[in-house]
């Protein structure tokens, strides 16, 4: 436990751990999504139900009827499609990251 705290709040940082990267923060991010898509996903299986038959009516429920649900249904959606991109920036152009991008920026 000690060198894991020791780990967490460094003495000396090296400046080259310092720059600049595309992958720079992208740990504390995925983990900040991960935080959101935990306690969202908590709250929102109050009033979910699981069964094929009560699932869509449910969605409905919570967007329609429960105060701040389409907000905390939108926060529990925007997370997961973004998480992906921060846990594999390198993916490059592929055709599913494109698929991922436009499904994240289509609530813009």
């Amino acid at each position: 436990m000690r060198d894991f705290i020791r780990h967490l709040f460094p003495r000396v940082v090296l400046k080259d751990n310092l720059r600049i990267s595309y992958t720079f923060c992208l740990g504390g991010l995925a983990f900040t999504m991960f935080l959101m898509l935990l306690v969202s996903g908590a709250l929102l299986a109050f009033y979910y139900i699981p069964h094929a038959a009560e699932a869509y009516n449910s969605i409905l429920y919570i967007e329609e009827k429960v105060f701040g649900g389409h907000f905390l249904h939108s926060l529990h959606r925007s997370p997961a499609g973004s998480l992906r991109l921060c846990c594999h920036p390198a993916d490059g152009p592929e055709l599913a990251t494109l698929r991922q991008s436009v499904h994240l920026f289509r609530l813009l």
